[in-house]
Order: structure tokens, then C-alpha cells, then sequence
């Protein structure tokens, strides 16, 4: 009994302490629980925020692919609206232009024909003359008609002018001149059915005797001219 109570004695204090101790413990237990639980709402909280920061950042770069697409669109935009704003400009001129030549085309044929007709023969500056005769003589009468005639401008055809440029014809506006009249004569007319490069072919062969034969004939007046002062001179040194 005596052993029992010092035993007793010594471990009654010890199991009170143990007795605290666990009560401590549970305690801290339950706090550990609680922190344990809150530190989980924060973790599924900060996932929730990754998610949606990741959800966000995607948005956001598909947004800024949207806005850099919507530039360049609005820069393609911006230069096609330009470029119809030009051709708006130029369509506009051009039915104008194409205005005035329905107004003058009655003047301006009835002058090609004749230029055609009559005016072969001769040289630049007597068409130029016998030109702006029949364009008065057409505003006399009212027909209406270009103020100034061109019969380049009016039967000429720019990729068959090139052609003969390229076969050799001279670019000056007599040269042109005489291949539209060629192109456009009954002869040539007849013989258009061979092929193209034939009619080139006679268009500039004709052209370049023409200009020939006009150089010929100036040369020859100028010769002319030259004796005929000559020979003045000749005389009036005899007597």
C-alpha cells in the first residue's frame, strides 16, 4: 500500500499533466483543422484565379489578334477607298473626254474623210492649213466639231501606232499621220482581211515612201530655188 501510494502520488500529477496536454493538443488540433480548411479555400481560390487569369490572357490575345486583324483591314480599306476615290476621278474625266468626242464626232469624221480623201499628197504644213480651213468653214455651218482637228486623235488606234513604231515608222505626227491615212484608205480597206503583220507591213512600207517622196519634192524646190538665184546672180555679175 505504502509503494501503491507514492506511485499514486507521483503519477496522479503526471497524468493531470497528460490529461492538459491532450486537451492542448485537441485544441491545437482543431485549430490546425481550421487553418488546414482555410488554407484549402485559398488554394481552390488561387486555382480559380489561375484558371480565370489563363481564361483572361487567352481572351486577350485573341483580342489583340481581332485588333491587329481590324487594322490591316481598315488599312486595306483605307487603300482601296483611295484607289476607287482615284478611279471615281478618272472614270469621271474619261466620260468627259468620251462626251466630247460623241459632240465632235460628226465634225471631226467629215473632216477625217476629207483628210483622207484629199490631203495625202501633200506635206505637213498645207494639211495643217487645209484642216483648220474645213474646221471653220464646219463651225460656220454648224456642225459641231474639235477646235483643234487631230486625225490621229480621231481615227488613230494606239496599239496598231505602236505596232508600226515598232516595224519602223517615225513617231513624228506626219509619219502617224500618213499610216492612219493608209489604214483607213478603200485600198487598204479591201486588203485587211490578210494578216496583221502584212498590214504593218504595207502601212509603214507606204508611210516612209510618202515621207520620201514629200523630202524628195522639198529637195527639189530647194535646189530649184538655189539655181534660179544662182543664175539672178550669174546675170547680173555679166552685166
Amino acid at each position: 500500500m505504502e509503494i501503491y501510494d507514492r506511485v499514486a502520488k507521483v503519477v496522479a500529477p503526471k497524468k493531470l499533466k497528460l490529461k492538459t496536454a491532450e486537451t492542448e493538443l485537441d485544441k491545437m488540433m482543431d485549430k490546425l483543422n481550421k487553418k488546414r480548411a482555410e488554407l484549402k479555400a485559398v488554394e481552390d481560390k488561387l486555382a480559380g484565379l489561375q484558371a480565370t487569369f489563363a481564361e483572361m490572357k487567352n481572351k486577350k490575345e485573341t483580342l489583340e489578334n481581332q485588333v491587329d486583324l481590324c487594322g490591316k483591314k481598315l488599312e486595306r480599306a483605307e487603300k482601296l477607298i483611295g484607289g476607287l476615290g482615284g478611279e471615281k476621278t478618272r472614270w469621271t474625266e474619261a466620260a468627259a473626254n468620251l462626251g466630247r468626242i460623241f459632240d465632235n464626232l460628226v465634225g471631226d469624221i467629215l473632216v477625217s474623210a476629207a483628210f483622207i480623201a484629199y490631203l495625202g499628197p501633200f506635206t505637213s504644213a498645207f494639211r495643217d492649213l487645209a484642216a483648220a480651213d474645213w474646221v471653220k468653214m464646219c463651225k460656220s455651218k454648224k456642225i459641231p466639231g474639235s477646235a483643234q482637228f487631230s486625225l490621229t486623235r480621231t481615227l488613230g488606234e494606239p496599239i496598231k501606232i505602236q505596232a508600226w513604231n515598232i516595224a519602223g515608222l517615225p513617231r513624228d505626227s506626219f509619219s502617224v499621220d500618213n499610216g492612219v491615212i493608209v489604214a483607213n484608205s478603200r485600198r487598204c480597206s479591201s486588203s485587211s482581211r490578210s494578216s496583221s503583220s502584212i498590214e504593218v507591213v504595207v502601212v509603214v512600207v507606204v508611210a516612209v515612201v510618202v515621207v520620201v517622196a514629200v523630202v524628195i519634192v522639198v529637195a527639189v524646190k530647194v535646189v530649184v530655188a538655189v539655181v534660179v538665184v544662182v543664175t539672178s546672180s550669174s546675170i547680173v555679175v555679166v552685166l
